[in-house]
């Protein structure tokens, strides 16, 4: 997951393969070109936590 184009969170996956987090997407790419990368969507993870808080009530 990349904010303001570097890696803030990776799996295990990405971790073996020489991505560490601060690496920008060019770099991620030349190390796993078919990596699946996403921007992160800082409103949607509030729903996400909005809406587990709401069930746990």
């Amino acid at each position: 997951m990349l904010e303001s184009g570097r890696v803030v969170a990776l799996d295990r996956a990405a971790r073996a393969l020489g991505i560490v987090v601060g690496m920008r997407r060019a770099g991620v790419l030349s190390l796993a070109p078919d990596a699946q990368i996403r921007e992160r969507d800082v409103v949607r993870e509030r729903e996400l936590v909005l809406g587990v808080a709401y069930a746990l009530l």
